[in-house]
């Protein structure tokens, strides 16, 4: 079909061809980084792609061609095209032992890794690094009650006592420290 092909015809889209004649699997997208399809990973073109997805979903439909040797997989999320991502190649890590190959597959994966990190750092996305808030910050939110709810029918609560309740969560939280 491609030899013999109409030099007038318009370019083939490669990602809408695989998306309606290919073959379609569900996956999410692992560690910010990859999809895995027909137990092969497939690198995303960068981490700026992961702001494209919908927020706090990374499950996508993984489109590709069937072959023996899927070098690439379109990525859509809702029926939208999100990213092209191509085949990660294994690296050989024992440093005597690498091949130029070997290298280059190390170089790409290193450079989008940092590329993440930079994101993270920058503050882009909503990833940040995580922080520890005190238990002083946190007691005194829990303790305030919402408004009573008034009905007509009266009834007596006990009086809480909000001091000793107070008293009892710090030392119970200076304990667990």
């Amino acid at each position: 079909m491609l030899e013999h092909k109409n030099p007038y015809m318009a370019q083939i889209d490669q990602v809408m061809l695989t998306r309606y004649i290919g073959e379609c699997t569900r996956t999410s997208v692992r560690r910010n980084m990859y999809v895995r399809v027909q137990y092969q990973d497939y690198r995303l073109s960068s981490p700026s792609v992961l702001e494209n997805l919908n927020p706090n979903s990374y499950e996508v439909e993984a489109y590709y061609m069937p072959s023996d040797d899927i070098q690439e997989v379109y990525i859509f999320q809702d029926g939208i095209y999100v990213d092209s991502c191509p085949l990660i190649t294994p690296y050989n890590e024992a440093t005597t032992e690498q091949t130029e190959q070997d290298y280059q597959s190390y170089t790409e994966q290193a450079k989008y890794v940092s590329k993440f990190d930079k994101m993270v750092k920058e503050g882009k996305n909503g990833l940040s690094k995580v922080t520890i808030i005190s238990n002083e910050q946190i007691i005194p939110a829990v303790v305030s009650s919402p408004s009573p709810i008034e009905s007509d029918i009266q009834e007596e609560e006990p009086e809480f006592d909000t001091e000793s309740y107070l008293a009892s969560a710090r030392q119970l939280a200076k304990s667990s420290l």
